[in-house]
């Protein structure tokens, strides 16, 4: 059975909350992310199985929210609608992948499928090519690092190992790179937050 449960304690100033993020205020929309993140990444990643398009999802649907900002002051339940905007999302997901298989579906999903338009691709397209810029702007430690990590999945352990650096050095330099790509889509306004608030931790 397909389920993503959200059900967290709601925080006593969510309500105001919601309304600085409906008016565009970028922190309280970090604050927001931060709240409902883990969990929706834990929903994610049960119900995709990888890290990779668990991160895929979750930054989908924080997308969702920020595009659909000037509404959440209308929202009682913020839970409950990120709730069924998540699965609506994994079963988007679970249909994409799906397809690449070549494989159908149950006909049973309780949700119906919610095709990616052109629109979303051509952000999605944006959100990319602003990301590469960010990534442009590192050192060339920082940038080996970063592609060791982020892109290629390997451990600080690892890297550290493949780069023959302490482990120590890895994670100064990864914090460096993390601060500076934040910096950067800060500094490019609205199109960059939603990866400003995504990009994974290292």
């Amino acid at each position: 059975m397909l389920s993503a449960n959200l059900k967290i304690s709601q925080p006593d100033n969510e309500p105001s909350l919601l309304l600085r993020v409906a008016a565009g205020d970028s922190y309280a929309f970090q604050a927001l992310v931060r709240i409902y993140k883990d969990t929706t990444y834990t929903a994610a990643l049960r119900i995709l199985q990888t890290r990779e398009r668990a991160e895929d999802a979750v930054q989908d649907i924080f997308m969702k929210v920020w595009l659909n900002r000037a509404s959440l002051p209308g929202i009682q339940n913020f839970g409950g609608w990120l709730h069924t905007v998540t699965h609506h999302q994994l079963i988007s997901a679970l249909r994409r992948l799906a397809r690449e298989k070549t494989a159908d579906l149950p006909e049973q999903l309780p949700f119906p499928t919610q095709e990616r338009t052109v629109e979303d691709m051509l952000t999605q397209k944006e959100y990319a090519k602003l990301l590469k810029s960010a990534i442009g702007q590192l050192s060339t430690r920082q940038h080996q690092l970063y592609t060791l990590v982020r892109e290629y999945g390997l451990s600080r352990e690892q890297a550290a190992q493949e780069l023959g650096i302490s482990v120590d050095t890895v994670k100064f330099h990864l914090t460096e790179a993390h601060r500076k790509i934040r910096a950067y889509l800060m500094r490019n306004g609205d199109m960059a937050l939603l990866l400003l608030l995504l990009i994974k931790n290292f």
